[in-house]
């Protein structure tokens, strides 16, 4: 695998740059500005046929933006590049290629009627069996009454991505966290050694955080387990300490005191 940086310092081989015909891809100081921001600054590259081809660099260098740019998604601002020997943009190699974009969403304007018209088309289905298989996959989707609505009044699905998860859950995690060190810091010495020796056991709905045992072990610098049947173990446990008595007995610390009732007075 070869691999290529998005910075504009990069220069491929001199032999690769003299023939940009022979190559899969080849692009010279090529550049794309939105207004005043730079989203890529002179991409130099050449890409060899039946090369396998890592595109790599931080979020923001450029990636997405060069690869519109090479199958005629967006016009460059400067630069030159050249696909499959052609220039980029050429209609007809344009045909050859395939992209599917992180984020596909259709054009809100377009109806449910003309974007199924348009894969349709893509799928290169006789014009006659264009109807029959739209009404059809409208009624699939229960949409057959709103073939002429526009998609952008159809009920959008959110995109929720690890990190936005991540990000969701930082501040409950740190709170389990910080719950259990502060635990162990008021934990007797004799009950410590134990919990030291053996670890501490997982259990709820919390164990099933992903890493959660990690962090916590992490950040106690205890060994951390979880339970075989998370959800249930507690349960399970409380049941077999009421159906034995001693165990209960020696679980328990102390008898919490009956509440008293108090009468009511009569007036």
């Amino acid at each position: 695998m070869q691999t290529v940086s998005t910075d504009p310092v990069s220069e491929p081989p001199a032999a690769e740059a003299a023939e940009p015909a022979a190559l899969a891809i080849h692009t010279q100081d090529l550049a794309k500005r939105f207004g005043k921001t730079v989203a890529l600054a002179g991409l130099t590259m050449s890409v060899r046929r039946a090369e396998v081809f890592g595109f790599l660099g931080p979020n923001g260098a450029g990636k997405t933006t060069a690869v519109k740019l090479l199958v005629g998604l967006t016009q460059p601002t400067a630069g030159e590049a050249w696909v499959l020997g052609a220039p980029m943009g050429d209609l007809k190699t344009r045909q050859r290629l395939g992209y599917l974009p992180e984020l596909f969403r259709y054009q809100g304007w377009l109806t449910a009627h003309e974007v199924l018209a348009l894969h349709c088309r893509l799928s290169r289905l006789p014009r006659a069996r264009w109807g029959e298989e739209i009404e059809l996959a409208l009624q699939t989707v229960g949409l057959a009454d709103r073939a002429r609505d526009r998609v952008s009044g159809f009920l959008r699905r959110a995109t929720i991505t690890s990190n936005d998860v991540r990000t969701a859950l930082a501040q409950p995690v740190d709170a389990i966290v910080d719950a259990v060190r502060r635990t162990l810091e008021s934990t007797p010495p004799e009950l410590a050694a134990d919990i030291s020796n053996s670890g501490i056991v997982l259990a709820g709905g919390g164990a099933l955080l992903r890493g959660i045992d990690r962090r916590i072990s992490v950040e106690t610098g205890l060994p951390v387990h979880i339970a075989d049947v998370p959800l249930e173990c507690v349960v399970l446990g409380a049941g077999s300490s009421l159906e034995e008595g001693a165990v209960l007995q020696r679980t328990s610390k102390r008898r919490l005191p009956r509440r008293r009732r108090r009468s009511r007075r009569q007036p």
